[in-house]
């Protein structure tokens, strides 16, 4: 919802462009060249291939890598600059100019394409992460989105609400406003709410369903099943 990588997931779960208007593949699959559009940050900053390097290099630097830095194994010399083998600039990951981003990988990987829409390929704004390190941490004027939606209210542990993003590149295509999330830690108190109409949806991408629920909801004909496996399943009420 808050910020979109170089590929998203259509309404059927395809892969479509993103922040990508385009991208060539080199003839022995190994390495990708995308173009950006034009799209810009919730605070009006544009949204460059610098941001995109940025962030995939801090995501395999050893002092900042999180438990998602397997999924960059497949661009070349991101493990091996985990491994302190070789130096940020050996990773296969450049920024040729503010509109093109050129990645390298280490073999040919068909569904590269479908890792870039996972939240780990997404942007950092390079020049706030730089000036505050901790932007991300609480509300504040240096947490910049650039999907859908922006965040306008964080209560943790209680509520998120976030609200469509205006700078967002294809904010004419949202339906609605915003959206409010209920921070409900117990996955049975989430279905009671449910059934009683005080939340409209439950499961991915927020939370997991028990087993007993998937169950019971699927012989109800709530359940809509979704064929990737990242998706998992969800419930919606109509």
């Amino acid at each position: 919802m808050l910020y979109e990588g170089l590929m998203r997931l259509g309404p059927k779960g395809e892969v479509v462009p993103g922040v990508a208007e385009s991208f060539t593949i080199s003839e022995n699959q190994k390495t990708y060249t995308f173009k950006l559009r034009d799209s810009y940050w919730s605070n009006g900053d544009p949204v460059t291939a610098y941001d995109f390097e940025y962030a995939w290099k801090k995501s395999v630097d050893p002092l900042h890598a999180k438990m998602s830095a397997f999924l960059f194994y497949r661009i070349k010399n991101a493990r091996a600059r985990l491994e302190k083998k070789v130096g940020v600039d050996d990773v296969g990951i450049t920024a040729l100019d503010e509109k093109t981003l050129r990645v390298e990988l280490e073999y040919p990987t068909p569904y590269f394409l479908s890792l870039c829409t996972v939240a780990a390929y997404a942007p950092i704004h390079k020049e706030i992460d730089l000036r505050d390190s901790q932007w991300a941490n609480n509300l504040n004027e240096n947490f910049v989105t650039n999907g859908p939606f922006s965040l306008k209210k964080w209560q943790k542990s209680v509520e998120i609400y976030v609200e469509k993003n205006p700078s967002y590149w294809d904010s004419r295509s949202l339906k609605i406003d915003g959206i409010q999330i209920a921070v409900v830690s117990d996955d049975n108190t989430q279905y009671l709410m449910y059934e009683k109409g005080e939340l409209d949806w439950i499961g991915k991408p927020f939370s997991s369903i028990p087993p007993d629920i998937r169950a019971h909801t699927y012989r109800k004909g709530e359940l809509q099943l979704n064929r990737f496996s990242y998706l998992k399943c969800v419930i919606f009420k109509h």
